[in-house]
C-alpha cells in the first residue's frame, strides 16, 4: 500500500483496515480532482471527502464533509479515500487511467462515431451501435439489468451536467471554459465532458474491482487486427480497430488481461541520447544494427505484429513517449530515469544536486516590472541554446542542471503596474532580500516632475528633494517606488488631474495631451519654455540613384541651438532643460513628414495616389526628374541586320522622345526587368505600367546589348513593333531606312527558272509565289488566302521548288524537307498534283492504319500527312525539323481549344504557309488561333487581344481598332478574288428560291415551335440567367429539318413518300430542268437523313448520282465517276464532307438545299464546279421557306457577314454563338406560326 502523507500518517493503519473492509462506497474523479464518498467504520456514516493532486501525486488540497472550521486538517475518511486513489498501485487512479486500454479505446473511437450519445443506436432490446459512413465502430450488448441501468446513467449524465454540478468542469482552465460556453470546445474537452470518458472509466472499474473478462481479437491473415471482442460478466463489447486507435492503444496492452501481450525495446537498445540545444530536442538514438527484435513479422508504424503474439517495440516506449523528447516530456525523463540518461547522454554533463535560482529586476519606461531568473550570470538563461524544463534547465557548454527556489514558472516574468502592489504586498519577503528593491514601512515627502525618455514618451513621476536632487520613482497607489531605495508606503493624495504620477504619454499622444492640458501643466517647473528654437520649415523632394524618392525635412534654426538640441513632435518642439514651444505657421510642419524618409519603387505608386499633392504643399524644392512629360515618341535611331544570328534577325538602337529630352531604350529596359513602376530620369518620370512599354518588358537578357545598347529583334517582331507603336523614323540614316523598307515592303521582282517545277503559273501565281518567297528570305510565315479555284496548291509547290533550288547552291548539300498537313479528303489530290507538278520530288505519305515512319528517310522531301493523323502523332513528328509546312484548308484549326490546334502549334518548321480560301473566321478569336499556328507569337495574348480587338471591334463597333487589325495582319495575308484575276472564268449566277411549307408539314412545324418557344424566350428576357443556347440550337435545327423534309425530322426517309414538302416538290422541278437541259447537278446538304431521301429518290427513277459523305473512305471514285461518266447525273454530298478540296467542274448547277449558318461556307463548297476548268456558266440556287426560321436565319447571316471583310476578307461564322441575346430573340420571335 501507499504510505499516507505527513499530516495524514496517524491513520495509516485504521485507513489500511477500513479501505481493504471496502469503506469506499462511490468514487468520482475528473483529472486530478477526486470525490470519494467514505463509510466510517465505527460511526456507519458516509461522509464525502474532496481529493486534488498536484503532478507528483501528492495531495494539493483536501477536504472533507466531516470537518469544522477549527479541526485538524486530516481525517480518517480522506485517509481512506487518499488509499482508494492509489490502491494497490504506484500510480493514482487518473494516471492509470490516461494510460489505461479502456481509455485509448473509447477516445479513439469517439473521433470517428461522434462526442454525442446521440450517436449511440438502440438495435435491440438491450443492444446499442456507433455507426459512421457505414461501419458499426462499437457494439455493445447488456447482459443484465444493473449493466443497462448503468449504461443508461452513463448516456443521460451529459445531458444534466453543468460547472455548477458536475466535477468535469473543475480543472477547466478559463480558456477551455470559454470554448465550451460559446459551443465550440477542443477534441480533448469534448471527450472529457461525453459519455465515452464514462464508459471508459465504467470498463476500468471492472477490471480494478476484479470482474472476470475476456478479450478476442480480431484476426486477418498477413495484417494487424482490425477488431476486438470485450465481453465482462455484465456486458460485451465490440470495437472497430482503425490504424489510428489500434498504435495509440498499443501501449496499453499490458495493462490488461490480453491474448497479445506488448514487447517493449531493452534498455540496451538505446544507444546513445544527444540534446540538440538549438531546437531544444532530446534525441532518443537506437543501435539500429542491434537484433532486438527477434520475431518475423507484419511491420506497424514502431511495432512488429506477430500473430497470436503480440506487438514488439521498435522504439522505447516503455522508457521515453517519443525518439524526439521536448518540453514538459524532458523533465519528466530526468525526474524519472535520471541514472539512465545519465548513462546515455552524450556531448553534455547531467547534474542532480540542486542549484539555487538568482534574479535580476528592472523597470521599464511604463513602470513595468521586469523579473529574470538566471543560474550563474545575469541572462545566461536567456542566451540561445538555454532551455527550461520543469524543475531542470540546460545551459549551452554547460549541461543540464536540476534548480532550486524557482518562484515562477517562466525564466521571465513581467509584473504589469497593475500588478504591483500585489506583487509586493505578496513577496515582501523575499524582495527585502534584493537589493534596491526593499519594501519599507514610512514614506517620504514627494512633488510632480516629469522626464522626455529615449524613444519621446513623456513620463510624470513623485520626485523627492533630497541631498542628490529630484530621485526618480513611480506611484503604485498602494506603494510608492523610488530608484535605487525600493518600496515605501503611499503618503499623500494627487494634486493635479490631468498630470500624476505613473501617468505615461506616448510621442503621439504628446501632442493632443499638451494642447488639452496647458492650464494644469503650467503649474509643473520647466514644463513650457519661453523661447523657439526654430525659425521655419520644409521639405525638399528627390530622387537617388536607386530610383527611390527622398523626401527629407529642412529646418532653419535660431541662434545659438543646433539640430542635436531640439527635438520636434507635431505643434511642438522641446529643448531639454527649457521645455516644450507650440509650433505655428511656417514652424509647422505635419507628424508624417517630422523625420526623412523614402519611397522605395513598391510603394510610389500609393505615393503618388495618396501623397503627392499633400508633399508639395510643404516642398521647398523638386527634383525635375519627378515632373511627367507632356509628350513622348519611340523613336529609332538605327538599324541593322544581324546575319550572324540567322536570317530575319536585326539589331535596333531605340529611345523615347519627350518634351524634356531623349532616354536611351536600355535604361527603360532595365528598369523594367527591376519590376518598377516609375521610371525617373532627365527626360522626365514614366509611369512603366503603361501598355505601351509592354512590348519590351518581354525581352530577356540575351535580346539587349549591354555595351552597345541595341535591343535584337526578329523581323516578325519588328514588323508588329512598327505597326503597333507608330515607331518615329526621323532620326535613321539612309543606311537603316533602306534595311526597314527592304522589310517592310514588298516589291514583285522577275520570276526565277525552275526547272523542277512543270507548270506555267499564271501572273497573280507568280506574283503570291515571289511573296512566299520573300516571306521565307526574312523567315516569316503568311497566308495563302485565295478564292477556290485560283491555284493555291500550285502557288504552294512553286515555292517547294524555289527553296529545294536554294538549298542545292549550298555548301553543305543540306535537303530541304518539307511537310503538307490537309484533310484526308484531299490527300489523293495533293499525291495527284504533286507526281503531275513536281514529278522529281519523293512524297512520302504518312497516313492509313499500315503507315509507318520509320520509311521517312532521306530519300523523301516531302511528308503528306492528314490533320487527325498528325494529332495522332504529334510526339514524334514535332522532334522532325522542316524547311517549310503547309496547312491545306487551315480553317479546320480555328478552334482554340481542340486538340487539332494544339498539336499544330508545336509544328517544328522555319516557315508555316497556311491555305485556305476562307481564311478567318468572324469571330475575331478563331483570327488569333489562324496566326498562333501559322505566325507563332505575332498575336498578343489572350487577354490582351480581347481588351484591345475583340470588345473594341466586336462589341464597340470601333472602326479605328478595326483598321488597326486590318494594317496588322495585312502584312501576312495574300488575298486574291475569282472576279479580279480570273476574267474569263464563266459567269456564275445565284438565286434565293423561296417556297412554302404544305398543309401537313405545316402543322408539324407549329407543333413542334410551340413545345418550346415560349419558355426559351423567357429565360432569354432574364439577364441574370446564361442564354440557353443548346435549347436554341436543338430547337432550330428541329424546325430546319421539318422545312426540308418532314421524313428528316421524324428520322424516317424511308417513309418520305408518306409525307409533303414544299421544298422537296421545288428541288424536283429543278432537278428535271436541268437534266432536261442536260446540265449536271450538284445538291449539298447538311443532313443525312436528306441525303438518304435524294439517293432513294433517284435511286427510284433511275437516275445515276456519286455520293460523298463523312464516312466514305474512298473518295476519288465517286468524283472520278461524276467526272468522266455521262450517265452519272447527279452528285449529292453534305456540305462538310463534300466542301472542301475536290474538283466538281462536270456540273454547272448547284443546289443548297438547306442554307448553312454564313455564306462563306457555302460559297466555298459552290467554288468546287465555279472554278478554273469549268467552261459553262454556272447557276446556284439557295432554297429557302418563307414565314420560317430559313427566312430569319438567311437575313442575320446577311447583315453579320461584312464584319471581318474589313479586316482580311470573307469569312465563316462560328454559328449559333456569334448571336447576341437581342439578335436571339428577334429570330424566335420573328418565326411564323403560319
Amino acid at each position: 500500500m501507499v504510505e499516507l502523507p505527513e499530516f495524514l500518517k496517524f491513520y495509516q493503519q485504521s485507513a489500511e483496515k477500513a479501505w481493504k473492509q471496502h469503506a469506499i462506497c462511490d468514487l468520482e474523479f475528473s483529472g486530478p480532482t477526486y470525490q470519494i464518498q467514505v463509510k466510517d467504520p465505527r460511526t456507519h456514516k458516509k461522509e464525502w471527502a474532496f481529493l486534488q493532486l498536484d503532478e507528483k501525486g501528492e495531495i494539493k488540497d483536501c477536504f472533507c464533509s466531516c470537518m469544522g472550521e477549527e479541526e485538524n486538517p486530516g481525517c480518517l475518511h480522506l485517509s481512506v479515500a487518499f488509499l482508494g486513489v492509489y490502491g494497490r498501485y504506484r500510480e493514482p487512479l487518473h494516471q492509470r487511467f490516461e494510460s489505461s486500454w479502456w481509455n485509448q479505446l473509447c477516445q479513439g473511437c469517439a473521433m470517428q462515431v461522434g462526442y454525442s450519445s446521440d450517436r449511440m443506436m438502440q438495435v435491440g432490446a438491450s443492444h446499442y451501435e456507433g455507426v459512421t459512413g457505414g461501419e458499426v465502430w462499437i457494439s455493445l450488448e447488456l447482459l443484465s439489468q444493473e449493466a443497462q441501468t448503468r449504461w443508461h446513467q452513463i448516456l443521460d449524465a451529459p445531458l444534466g451536467e453543468t460547472e455548477e454540478t458536475s466535477l468535469k468542469f473543475s480543472n477547466l482552465t478559463q480558456e477551455e471554459l470559454s470554448q465550451w460556453r460559446s459551443g465550440q470546445p477542443s477534441l480533448g474537452l469534448s471527450y472529457v465532458l461525453s459519455f465515452w470518458n464514462d464508459l471508459a472509466k465504467w470498463l476500468m472499474e471492472m477490471q480494478e474491482l476484479e470482474i472476470p473478462y475476456t478479450l478476442v481479437f480480431h484476426e486477418a491473415s498477413k495484417k494487424v487486427p482490425k477488431g476486438i471482442t470485450i465481453d465482462f460478466k455484465y456486458v460485451k463489447i465490440f470495437f472497430k480497430l482503425s490504424e489510428a486507435i489500434l498504435e495509440d492503444a498499443i501501449p496499453a496492452l499490458n495493462t490488461v488481461a490480453s491474448p497479445l501481450k506488448m514487447f517493449p525495446l531493452p534498455e540496451q537498445a538505446i544507444d546513445q541520447i544527444i540534446f540538440d540545444d538549438q531546437k531544444g530536442i532530446m534525441h532518443i538514438q537506437i543501435d539500429e544494427k542491434g537484433a532486438w527484435v527477434k520475431k518475423n513479422g507484419i511491420h506497424f508504424h514502431e511495432w512488429i505484429y506477430v500473430p497470436s503474439e503480440g506487438f514488439y517495440a521498435l522504439a522505447p516506449i516503455h522508457l521515453f513517449p517519443a525518439k524526439k523528447l521536448q518540453g514538459e516530456q524532458i523533465a519528466l525523463a530526468l525526474d524519472t530515469h535520471f541514472v539512465f540518461i545519465k548513462s546515455r547522454l552524450k556531448g553534455c554533463r547531467l547534474e542532480a544536486l540542486p542549484r539555487p535560482l538568482a534574479y535580476t529586476f528592472q523597470f521599464d519606461p511604463s513602470w513595468n516590472l521586469h523579473v529574470e531568473a538566471y543560474l550563474f550570470r545575469p541572462g545566461d538563461l536567456s542566451m540561445e541554446g538555454s532551455w527550461i524544463f520543469g524543475d531542470w534547465v540546460f545551459l549551452k557548454k554547460e549541461g543540464f542542471f536540476r534548480i532550486e527556489g524557482k518562484f515562477f514558472k517562466e525564466i521571465k516574468r513581467v509584473v504589469t503596474k497593475n500588478e504591483i502592489n500585489e506583487f509586493v504586498s505578496q513577496y515582501r519577503v523575499w524582495l527585502n532580500t534584493q537589493a534596491g528593491f526593499e519594501v519599507h514601512l514610512t514614506g517620504k515627502e514627494t512633488r510632480l516632475s516629469y522626464i522626455l525618455s529615449e524613444d519621446n514618451r513623456l513620463y510624470f513621476f513623485k520626485s523627492v528633494e533630497g541631498e542628490k536632487g529630484v530621485i526618480r520613482g513611480y506611484d503604485f497607489g498602494a506603494w510608492v517606488y523610488l530608484e535605487g531605495e525600493g518600496f515605501y508606503p503611499k503618503a499623500e493624495a494627487r494634486t493635479l488631474v490631468a498630470a500624476y504620477p505613473g501617468l505615461s504619454i506616448s510621442a503621439e499622444q504628446l501632442p493632443l495631451f499638451i494642447r488639452m492640458n496647458q492650464d494644469e501643466l503650467q503649474l509643473i517647473p520647466r514644463f513650457f519654455s519661453d523661447s523657439c528654437p526654430i525659425v521655419r520649415c520644409g521639405l525638399e523632394i528627390g530622387v537617388n540613384e536607386a530610383q527611390e524618392i527622398v523626401v527629407s525635412p529642412k529646418y532653419e534654426y535660431a541662434k545659438g541651438y543646433q539640430p542635436a538640441d531640439v527635438q520636434v513632435f507635431e505643434g511642438f518642439s522641446f529643448v531639454e532643460g527649457e521645455g516644450f514651444f507650440e509650433l505655428t505657421g511656417e514652424r509647422f510642419l505635419p507628424e508624417k513628414y517630422r523625420f526623412p524618409f523614402v519611397v522605395e519603387p513598391k510603394r510610389q505608386a500609393e505615393f503618388f495616389s495618396e501623397e503627392w499633392e499633400n508633399v508639395k504643399k510643404y516642398s521647398w524644392t523638386i527634383d525635375p526628374k519627378l515632373a511627367f512629360p507632356r509628350y513622348q515618341h519611340l523613336v529609332l535611331l538605327n538599324v541593322s541586320k544581324k546575319e550572324i544570328f540567322g536570317r530575319g534577325w536585326y539589331g535596333l538602337r531605340l529611345a523615347y522622345q519627350t518634351d524634356k529630352g531623349m532616354i536611351d531604350i536600355h535604361t527603360f529596359w532595365k528598369a523594367l526587368k527591376k519590376n518598377q513602376r516609375f521610371l525617373f530620369t532627365e527626360a522626365g518620370c514614366f509611369d512603366l505600367l503603361e501598355k505601351r512599354y509592354e512590348w519590351l518588358r518581354a525581352f530577356g537578357k540575351k535580346r539587349m546589348d549591354l555595351r552597345s545598347h541595341r535591343l535584337l529583334m526578329t523581323s516578325l517582331e519588328l514588323i508588329r513593333l512598327q505597326i503597333m507603336e507608330e515607331v518615329h523614323l526621323s532620326h535613321l540614316d539612309q543606311a537603316s531606312l533602306n534595311v526597314l523598307q527592304e522589310l517592310l515592303y514588298f516589291h514583285p521582282q522577275e520570276f526565277p527558272d525552275l526547272p523542277q517545277f512543270k507548270c506555267q503559273l499564271r501572273s497573280y501565281q507568280q506574283v503570291g509565289v515571289l511573296w512566299l518567297w520573300f516571306l521565307y528570305q526574312h523567315h516569316l510565315s503568311g497566308f495563302i488566302c485565295d478564292d477556290m479555284g485560283l491555284g493555291k496548291t500550285h502557288q504552294a509547290m512553286a515555292l517547294m521548288a524555289m527553296v529545294l533550288q536554294s538549298f542545292s547552291k549550298q555548301k553543305n548539300k543540306l535537303k530541304a524537307k518539307f511537310l503538307i498537313i490537309c484533310p484526308t479528303s484531299v490527300i489523293y489530290h495533293w499525291q495527284e498534283k504533286m507526281a503531275i507538278f513536281l514529278p522529281d520530288v519523293k512524297v512520302f505519305t504518312f497516313y492509313g492504319s499500315g503507315r509507318r515512319l520509320e520509311d521517312f528517310g532521306k530519300q523523301y522531301e516531302v511528308m503528306l500527312t492528314s490533320y487527325g493523323v498528325w494529332r495522332n502523332e504529334q510526339k514524334v513528328l514535332n522532334q522532325i525539323p522542316f524547311a517549310v509546312a503547309f496547312f491545306d484548308e487551315v480553317q479546320i484549326a480555328k478552334n482554340h481549344t481542340s486538340q487539332i490546334y494544339a498539336s499544330l502549334v508545336h509544328v517544328n518548321a522555319d516557315m508555316r504557309v497556311g491555305l485556305t480560301g476562307t481564311p478567318i473566321e468572324n469571330h475575331l478569336r478563331e483570327l488569333k488561333a489562324l496566326f498562333d499556328i501559322i505566325v507563332p507569337t505575332y498575336m498578343p495574348n489572350d487577354a490582351s487581344f480581347r481588351e484591345f480587338f475583340i470588345k473594341p471591334i466586336e462589341i464597340q463597333g470601333n472602326g479605328e481598332r478595326k483598321r488597326l487589325l486590318s494594317r496588322f495582319v495585312k502584312p501576312f495575308i495574300i488575298r486574291r478574288k475569282k472576279e479580279d484575276v480570273l476574267l474569263d472564268l464563266p459567269e456564275k449566277t445565284e438565286e434565293i428560291s423561296h417556297c412554302t411549307l404544305a398543309e401537313d408539314q405545316k402543322r408539324l412545324y407549329v407543333e413542334v415551335l410551340e413545345r418550346s418557344r415560349e419558355k426559351i424566350l423567357q429565360v432569354l428576357h432574364d439577364r441574370t440567367v446564361a442564354i440557353p443556347y443548346m435549347h436554341i440550337f436543338a430547337l432550330l435545327a428541329s424546325l430546319k429539318q421539318i422545312c426540308n423534309h418532314p421524313a428528316v425530322f421524324l428520322k424516317t426517309p424511308v417513309e418520305y413518300q408518306d409525307h409533303s414538302s414544299g421544298k422537296w416538290e421545288l428541288f424536283k422541278e429543278l432537278l428535271n430542268e436541268a437534266r432536261e437541259s442536260s446540265q449536271k447537278v450538284v445538291v449539298f446538304s447538311q443532313y443525312l437523313g436528306m441525303l438518304d431521301i435524294f439517293e432513294l429518290y433517284l435511286q427510284q427513277n433511275e437516275i445515276g448520282y456519286a455520293t460523298i459523305r463523312g464516312s466514305t473512305v474512298d473518295r476519288r471514285a465517286p468524283i472520278k465517276r461524276f467526272s468522266q461518266d455521262p450517265k452519272c447525273e447527279v452528285f449529292i454530298g453534305s456540305l462538310r464532307a463534300a466542301g472542301l478540296g475536290i474538283d466538281l467542274t462536270a456540273a454547272s448547277v448547284v443546289i443548297h438545299y438547306d442554307r448553312w449558318w454564313n455564306a462563306a461556307r457555302e460559297n466555298q463548297a459552290t467554288d468546287r464546279v465555279h472554278r478554273m476548268g469549268q467552261t459553262r456558266g454556272v447557276q446556284v440556287f439557295k432554297l429557302v421557306t418563307l414565314g420560317t426560321v430559313e427566312e430569319r436565319i438567311d437575313q442575320l447571316i446577311s447583315q453579320k457577314g461584312q464584319l471581318l471583310e474589313e479586316v482580311v476578307g470573307v469569312d465563316e461564322q462560328q454559328v449559333l454563338k456569334q448571336f447576341n441575346r437581342e439578335e436571339l430573340i428577334q429570330l424566335l420571335q420573328f418565326i411564323d406560326k403560319g
